[in-house]
């Protein structure tokens, strides 16, 4: 049992299980982040962030506990964090939040609940990548633009090119 000068406690046991299981959803998070972006590649770096930020978030929270002021703290200090990296696609910040409630779970040791959501969306995630979901198809606006072409629209100048100077 982990004791602090607060007069609050951690038992190893359920920190143990917290931290554990957190780990295991992250290797499931990014196995499963992997097959889902097989086509487009990843990066190693950012699968090595999923399978540790599940963990890192289970500790703040065993560690936070129910202290209020603790909670403003962590916030506190995590505000001053600056992230250096461009933010990414949309996909790869739900992929974030995924790993993200899956570290809050564990750490809250709702260990079951978070075993059940992450087999459910990581299944999801898988099957929409595979299954192409939301791939570009002949409905793309942006594809069926058409220019009207007008005589004095010409090589790229608004006056054609007869009026050059």
């Amino acid at each position: 049992m982990f004791t602090s000068t607060a007069e609050n406690t951690i038992s190893v046991g359920p920190a143990v299980l917290s931290i554990a299981a957190a780990v295991i959803l992250g290797l499931i998070i990014g196995i499963s982040y992997m097959m889902a972006c097989k086509k487009d590649g990843y990066g190693k770096n950012f699968i090595v962030g999923l399978v540790l930020l599940p963990a890192i978030v289970a500790v703040v929270i065993l560690l936070i506990g129910s202290n209020v002021a603790r909670a403003f703290s962590m916030a506190g200090a995590f505000a001053l964090v600056r992230f250096r990296s461009a933010p990414g696609n949309a996909k790869d910040i739900a992929v974030v939040f995924f790993t993200m409630a899956a570290g809050l779970a564990c750490g809250l040791g709702y260990v079951t609940f978070a075993i059940l959501f992450v087999v459910i969306i990581a299944l999801v995630m898988v099957v929409l990548s595979l299954s192409g979901f939301g791939g570009r198809n002949g409905c793309d606006r942006s594809a069926r633009r058409t220019e009207h072409h007008r005589p004095d629209h010409q090589h790229g100048s608004p006056l054609g090119s007869s009026h050059r100077q």
